[in-house]
C-alpha cells in the first residue's frame, strides 16, 4: 500500500515535533561514547539512530529516513539524515564540530562536557526524492 505524501509545512512540524527525542538520542549516544585520539567518530550513529526513529514513529503517516554521507572540505566524511515524504525532503543534521574533534585522518575524538538542545539541530531544504 502506497501511503500518501504529506505538504511541505507538515513535514517540517513533524521533524520539529521530533527535536527533542532527537537531541534525546544524540546525548544518550554521546554519554556512552569514550574516545582516545584513534577513536571512530559518532556522527553515523547518531543519523543511524536518528533515521531509524523517524522510520519507526512516522511511516504510517507516509515520512521517510535515510542516512546521507556527505565529504566535507577539511573534515572528511559526515553523517546527515535526509527525512521526506513523496518529492519533499529535508535534511537534519547535529554539527559534528559540537561533540567531536579531527585528530587524524580517520580519528576522531570526543569534546568533553558538551550541552546538546534542540536549537543545535539543522533543518535545511534537501534534495527532491522520488
Amino acid at each position: 500500500m502506497r501511503l500518501e505524501a504529506i505538504s511541505r509545512p507538515d513535514l517540517l512540524l513533524v521533524i520539529r515535533s521530533s527535536l527533542p527525542h532527537l537531541i534525546s538520542i544524540a546525548k544518550h549516544l554521546y554519554d556512552r561514547w569514550t574516545s582516545n585520539k584513534n577513536g571512530n567518530g559518532i556522527c553515523s550513529y547518531i543519523a543511524e539512530s536518528w533515521a531509524k526513529y523517524i522510520n519507526n514513529t512516522y511511516r504510517t503517516q507516509g515520512v521517510r529516513a535515510t542516512e546521507h554521507y556527505e565529504d566535507q572540505i577539511g573534515t572528511g566524511e559526515h553523517v546527515k539524515v535526509i527525512v521526506y515524504s513523496g518529492e519533499i525532503s529535508y535534511i537534519i543534521d547535529l554539527p559534528h564540530t559540537l561533540y567531536e574533534k579531527k585528530v587524524g585522518k580517520h580519528s576522531w575524538m570526543k569534546i568533553p562536557d558538551v550541552k546538546f538542545t534542540t536549537g543545535q539541530i539543522t533543518i535545511e531544504p534537501g534534495p527532491p526524492m522520488e
